[in-house]
């Protein structure tokens, strides 16, 4: 089939518009969307029809215009309410032309139906002693699984009907006991076809055994009114022309979206002049075409003359029997009749059966069924492959399939409160019909589900048509996010050897890391002191706040204070260490690990400090002979001993010294500030003398290329014979 939608009814189209390119009807119709007919003043009065507007009454009168009345009365859709019929007598093909003209007042023409049915009785008997057509479609071993519902209506919409024939009386739920057409004999055996009395020891079988009926009149319009009279199939052996109608399409989408399956005849062949024509409204989308094929599953009525077949196109969905079948045309008349007619019957009669076992299919799954269920036969009809639809009715395999058909789908969301751990478990339905009602296996009816425990939770879905579905859903273990932190802490003041390394617990599924340094991973490193902080995040949203802070030891520092040789007493240099962490150890020059050295010679000391985490500093000190020199490195000493005068405070704050290059390879200036100096010379580390020159301003340039590689002392002698010294390497 086209498109088909998940709500059934049925509609059964046997009467067809066989002439309606032959020749100009001497009367006509057009569909016609007047969008302010309320204030045209439209009346009918003795006969005469009339309006407000000179232009649609010269129209009125000019295309002898008898009825102008809504189409499609019965739609709920605001747009087919606008559209009108124009009944004339007249060429209807002018009228179309005149009206497109009338733009003020009339918008989107088109030429309205021919209802025509669409059979051929041949000859005539009472008793079928072999009914092929129900025995081939496999009626029997249907009825084994199911004889249908009286819940399920097929709506008969064609030309007219025996409401008093033996087998229609108690099966019907609607009769429009109006209808004037005089063809009772099509609509009879349409409607005993699909669904006649059946196991009543009169007449004949009827495929649809139980299903109920309603009796319309031929026409979209009766279309709405079965659908919104509860048909869940809707059958039209009948044609209304042979071009597509955008109105005849919006009432065919309404139907099918109301939830009701239209069946509809393809033609019988010479059906709009040929049998591979498109025949309305059974090539429209959303309904279901059907064509004929005979007892051997022969398309061709005769096989070998194709010009005996009924109509075979792209838009045919289905074949079905529907040449030379058993057919009650009055009370009493039981004869053989050709017609895809009732081929679309059989099809609808079958379509009530199937719903009776799966009420709750959509009209699109009932289509599926009934076409993957049908029996191939292109193995017969290899010159109309593709074109008689995906083969011939099945009933028996049709409610097979229905019955392990899967209708009522649902889906079920686990939602947890992160918070208090509550798993809530939410069904919602996705097909079927409301209200929907539910059952747990604890006896629980409610759609959400809310609990504390981790395991399989199984519960049963049921629709307004008892459909139901049984499902089952498993609620993982929940524990709240916990972590473990292994932190390693920043060495030494300053560094960025700092670590963190989470281990998570708890949640649910993969973790994802947000720290507020941009890191992503569990584990973070190359770290300085500070706060870091993470948002630890499970698969379902759940997360857990973390805040770890790194710190730093303070700095490592180190002074000294010293002692120089004098008069024959030899130096000492005392060590005090503040900062980073305990213990520490000691690296001297002279290979001495203790702290404080005693009993030194003049020279230079220098020392390694290393605290727990080997954090380092280095100090340097110059014993000389006659002077208690400054041994912190690029300070200076703030204690002078045996009448050594001092600097003050003052010039301490002042005074500046700089020795650069340094490393120096050639030459190297010595320069200084705020302090009076007399002069400078350079010692090596023996204390020895290698440069000296004296000071005339507060810079001077020394020339090195002739000292060894090493480590020397530059000294500035004040004018009160303190002494300033500043490590140099030389290169």
């Amino acid at each position: 089939m086209k498109t088909m939608k998940t709500i059934i009814a049925i509609l059964i189209l046997n009467t067809f518009f066989t002439n309606c390119l032959n020749a100009q009807s001497a009367t006509g119709s057009v569909w016609v969307k007047i969008p302010s007919a309320s204030s045209l003043g439209i009346h009918q009065t003795a006969g005469t029809l009339s309006t407000n507007s000179v232009e649609l009454n010269t129209l009125i009168s000019g295309y002898s215009i008898s009825a102008m009345y809504p189409a499609f009365p019965s739609s709920r859709n605001a747009e087919l309410q606008q559209v009108y019929q124009l009944d004339c007598s007249c060429d209807e093909t002018d009228l179309l032309y005149a009206v497109s003209n009338l733009k003020g007042i009339m918008v989107s023409p088109e030429l309205g139906p021919h209802y025509e049915t669409l059979n051929t009785p041949n000859d005539f008997y009472l008793n079928f002693q072999n009914d092929y057509a129900l025995n081939l479609i496999q009626a029997q071993n249907a009825w084994g699984l199911t004889q249908g519902s009286s819940s399920i209506q097929i709506a008969i919409t064609d030309s007219n009907f025996d409401f008093d024939h033996e087998e229609l009386v108690g099966k019907l739920v609607y009769a429009d006991t109006t209808l004037t057409n005089s063809n009772v004999a099509h609509g009879t055996a349409v409607a005993i076809t699909a669904a006649g009395e059946t196991n009543n020891s009169t007449g004949k079988s009827s495929i649809g055994f139980n299903s109920m009926l309603q009796l319309r009149g031929m026409s979209y319009n009766e279309l709405l009114n079965a659908t919104y009279s509860g048909a869940k199939i809707v059958n039209a052996s009948w044609v209304s022309g042979c071009s597509f109608s955008t109105y005849g399409q919006q009432v065919v989408n309404e139907v099918f979206n109301n939830g009701t399956l239209i069946v509809a005849s393809a033609g019988n062949g010479t059906t709009c002049n040929n049998a591979s024509n498109l025949v309305y409204p059974a090539s429209f989308e959303n309904v279901l075409s059907v064509t004929s094929i005979g007892p051997n599953d022969n398309h061709e009525r005769f096989i070998g003359n194709t010009a005996s077949t009924h109509q075979h196109n792209a838009m045919v969905d289905l074949s079905a029997p529907g040449y030379d079948v058993a057919i009650s045309t009055a009370s009493g008349v039981y004869v053989s009749g050709t017609g895809s007619s009732y081929a679309a019957a059989y099809v609808s009669g079958a379509a009530a059966l199937v719903l009776s076992v799966k009420p709750c299919l959509a009209v699109a799954d009932l289509v599926q069924i009934l076409k993957s269920s049908a029996d191939v036969i292109n193995t017969i009809n290899p010159q109309y492959a593709g074109l008689i639809g995906t083969g011939r009715l099945n009933v028996e395999a049709a409610i097979q399939l229905a019955l392990t058909y899967s209708t009522l789908a649902v889906e079920s969301t686990v939602v947890l409160e992160c918070g208090t751990t509550t798993q809530t478990i939410a069904v919602n339905p996705l097909s079927g019909d409301a209200p929907y009602s539910i059952i747990w296996a604890d006896g629980n009816t409610n759609l959400n589900y809310q609990t504390l425990t981790a395991g399989n939770y199984i519960f049963t879905v049921t629709d307004a048509n008892g459909c139901n579905t049984t499902e089952n859903v498993t609620v993982e273990p929940f524990t709240p996010i916990t972590y473990d932190a292994v932190v390693t802490q920043v060495s030494c003041n300053g560094a960025q050897n700092g670590g963190i390394n989470l281990t998570v617990m708890g949640g649910l599924g993969e973790y994802t890391y947000g720290w507020s340094n941009g890191s992503i991973t569990n584990e973070i490193t190359g770290l300085s002191a500070g706060i870091y902080d993470v948002m630890i995040t499970d698969s379902i949203g759940c997360s857990q706040s973390v805040s770890i802070e790194l710190v730093e030891p303070t700095i490592l520092s180190v002074s000294v204070t010293q002692t120089n040789v004098i008069d024959g007493n030899l130096g000492m240099i005392d060590l005090t260490v503040n900062g980073g962490t305990a213990n520490y150890t000691y690296s001297w020059s002279n290979d001495a690990t203790s702290e404080d050295l005693f009993n030194l010679n003049v020279g230079y000391y220098e020392v390694t400090v290393l605290d727990a985490n080997n954090c380092s500093a280095v100090i340097g000190a110059t014993i000389s002979s006659s002077i208690t020199s400054v041994g912190h490195t690029e300070s200076v000493d703030a204690t002078i001993t045996d009448n050594v005068a001092t600097i003050n405070e003052d010039q301490l704050l002042d005074f500046e010294m700089n020795v650069y290059p340094n490393p120096a390879t050639d030459a190297a200036i010595v320069s200084w500030t705020g302090i009076e100096v007399n002069k400078m010379y350079i010692q090596n580390m023996n204390g020895q003398i290698v440069y000296e020159q004296g000071a005339t301003t507060n810079q001077m340039k020394v020339n090195v290329s002739d000292l060894s590689a090493g480590v020397y002392l530059v000294v500035l002698e004040t004018s009160a014979n303190q002494h300033i010294t500043k490590r140099l390497m030389v290169n």
